[in-house]
């Protein structure tokens, strides 16, 4: 699938996977694949915010946990205080 991650296109996510970590927060991880992406390499810090736009939803939060690997990609992981 395609999206959008703090305004940088990402043209192939997979491994999208939603948790429930701690009660009234859950955490989102997914991988970005493809080559190194030096755009999204700079947004990536500990902390902070993130904004992942999906064609079905939208997931907002704090980064907590980001990889790079020059063949399998990133992956990133987004914790988000549960709505409602």
């Amino acid at each position: 699938m395609n999206g959008n991650f703090n305004g940088v296109q990402l043209r192939r996510i997979a491994s999208l996977k939603t948790d429930e970590d701690a009660p009234g927060f859950t955490r989102t991880a997914f991988r970005a694949l493809g080559g190194a992406n030096r755009k999204l390499e700079d947004m990536l810090h500990l902390g902070e915010s993130a904004l992942l736009i999906l064609s079905d939803r939208e997931i907002e939060g704090r980064i907590v946990r980001f990889e790079g690997d020059i063949h399998r990609g990133y992956e990133i992981t987004i914790e988000a205080k549960k709505s409602g």
